[in-house]
């Protein structure tokens, strides 16, 4: 039989894992920050509530496992690092970035030392754990309050590209504590990052190696991925105590920045066990909160989390965005809603396990960066919405298209919606040539998979918030009923359209299955062949006509800014109808091979 003692160890590591995979699941359900419920479901399973967990059980293995959780949770963050959006990003984000970086980092550390007094070093730490807004939080909210596109862009690249420069600069703070004090400190200090930055280099990049010699099979990449993690987060601690979280984010850094061709694969795998990873340590950290340490808290730590919402944000607005094009409007907006999250908070409590922090400091870090993080999600989360109303920043309509498949006749569709329409048109596809094609002709195109719109390199596509319409135009009839299920959810399911023939099969599914179009027409690819070949023709015209010539078939047609397609169809009202694009067959003996 087990002993008490292993009884209840075993029995908090399993609660923590299935209720924090559970509440995550809620969370992006309902589309509400997972950190929220995270962090009430520790609270209400740990000794102030069920006692089901018990983190003090754990004894030292807390550590151990915060300190090589986190490790994971910030390799994968290196592995989305986005060099190219960066690079592609707007003026105020790249401020954002750099001295919107210091700025709150450097205003948080003198309303820290100013309020409370203390340890310029403390002060600098907790400061360095608020900088990250974090896109775990973000992305909700965005998804939840439409606001203009411009906002929404300059939110989104925030959360997404100040999250490993955020961790960065924790990191370097974090290595100077734990080299203490002395006349040695610099030379410690020198020696982790050195060493940190060299191993997590070194096995970045053997890493890329190996993946791009084909040396992994694919069936073993993703593990072979997450075992070379760990063993650069062991190496490093071996080497140097408390270097091993900066060697693998390094390391994550490297593998983002040089892409190899399985990295989608790998970071498909690594969200899902970060995902794991975040549920369950949550659970057991938050489980360690106790009311007596935000009671100590007190006035003067409200007075600090009330300077980092009122005074630090708004300051950092005011000098990233000073002599931009944003209206007043916007700068208000960006200056209330900076929402902090899992980075922030999975960091902070690393910290004070660490035992690195000296004296009573452990607990105020992580305190004050708990209460940033509910202070922000509450009053931000909830007013968000509100305010940009307020201030006419609210975008309710989502007009835009998303059509799968970059073929010539998706492209057509595409430039004939956009164009004629004004709403925001992309395309998604597999192949990264008809991709390229599609952007040459200056069409907005995305490389991906349709049936997961929460991949990463879907979620990281800021014109994909506008989507309100899916259109599947592949060959593969049962491809195309399954993006239909997938983005049905998210548009609505009369809002979802797909190529496909009328069997028993298609008239027996449900609604969810996406509106069937064009379905007296031959395979999208066929059509796309002969538009090539000049077998047959797009051409537009300012009336609806559908007299019943054989020869053209009206395929999609405008009702203002309504777009209704495939108007023959039974059922559809074609009363008003009037720009038309119409399918007219060229070649009178290519009438056999279209049908």
């Amino acid at each position: 039989m087990l002993s008490e003692s292993i009884h209840l160890t075993l029995m908090s590591i399993v609660t923590a894992v299935s209720a924090g995979v559970m509440l995550l699941v809620i969370s992006r359900r309902f589309n509400i920050p997972g950190i929220v419920l995270l962090l009430l479901g520790g609270i209400a399973l740990g000794p102030l509530g069920l006692g089901l967990v018990v983190p003090e059980s754990l004894g030292d293995g807390l550590r151990v496992m915060a300190s090589l959780g986190v490790g994971l949770i910030l390799f994968e963050g290196g592995l989305t690092l986005d060099v190219r959006g960066y690079f592609s990003a707007s003026q105020v984000i790249k401020r954002l970035l750099s001295i919107g970086v210091l700025t709150t980092w450097f205003a948080t550390t003198l309303a820290i030392v100013f309020i409370f007094g203390g340890e310029l070093s403390t002060a600098l730490i907790a400061a360095s754990l608020v900088i990250v807004t974090g896109p775990t939080v973000i992305g909700p909210l965005l998804r939840r309050v439409r606001v203009t596109p411009r906002l929404h862009s300059i939110l989104h690249w925030e959360g997404v590209l100040i999250d490993p420069i955020g961790v960065f600069v924790a990191l370097l703070c974090f290595e100077w504590i734990a080299t203490h004090s002395g006349p040695t400190a610099i030379g410690n200090f020198a020696l982790r990052v050195v060493l940190g930055f060299g191993i997590g280099l070194i096995g970045g990049w053997l890493i890329y190696f190996a993946e791009r010699k084909k040396f992994v099979p694919d069936d073993m990449i993703n593990v072979f991925a997450f075992a070379s993690a760990v063993l650069i987060f062991g190496l490093s601690e071996a080497a140097v105590t408390e270097s091993g979280l900066l060697a693998v984010t390094v390391a994550g850094f490297v593998l983002g920045v040089m892409q190899p061709v399985r990295l989608e694969q790998i970071r498909i795998f690594k969200a899902e066990i970060t995902d794991l990873l975040i549920g369950t340590l949550f659970i057991l950290l938050a489980a360690r909160l106790s009311f007596g340490q935000f009671e100590n808290f007190g006035m003067r730590g409200a007075l600090v989390v009330a300077a980092v919402l009122f005074v630090v944000r708004p300051l950092n607005i005011f000098v990233c965005t000073f002599g931009l094009q944003l209206d007043w409007r916007e700068k208000l907006f960006l200056s209330w809603v900076a929402p902090r999250g899992i980075v922030a908070a999975s960091m902070a409590s690393l910290f004070s396990l660490s035992g690195m922090v000296p004296g009573p400091y452990p607990r105020f870090i992580e305190t004050f960066v708990y209460s940033v993080i509910v202070a922000t999600i509450i009053l931000q989360g909830f007013t968000a919405g509100w305010l940009a109303r307020c201030l006419g920043l609210h975008n309710p309509e989502r007009r835009g298209w998303l059509i799968v498949g970059a073929h010539p006749l998706g492209r057509e569709l595409a430039r004939f919606i956009s164009g004629r329409t004004g709403a925001q048109t992309i395309l998604l596809d597999t192949n990264s040539m008809a991709i390229a094609e599609a952007q040459q002709e200056g069409l907005d195109a995305v490389v991906g998979d349709a049936r997961n719109p929460d991949a990463q390199n879907l979620e990281e596509v800021v014109e994909l918030f506008s989507v309100g319409n899916v259109l599947a135009l592949t060959d593969n009839e049962d491809l195309n009923t399954l993006v239909c299920q997938s983005w049905g959810s998210r548009v609505g399911s009369d809002r979802v359209y797909r190529w496909g023939r009328i069997t028993t099969k298609s008239i027996d599914q449900d609604k969810g299955s996406g509106v069937l179009v064009w379905s007296d027409l031959p395979k999208p690819s066929l059509i796309a062949d002969a538009l090539v070949q000049g077998a047959i023709s797009l051409y537009e015209s300012n009336t609806y006509e559908d007299d019943g010539e054989d020869m053209r078939t009206p395929i999609v047609a405008l009702r203002e800014d309504e777009v209704v397609l495939d108007p023959p169809s039974h059922g559809v009202d074609t009363t008003g109808l009037t720009q038309t694009l119409y399918l007219k067959q060229e070649i009178e003996m290519y009438d056999s091979d279209l049908t």
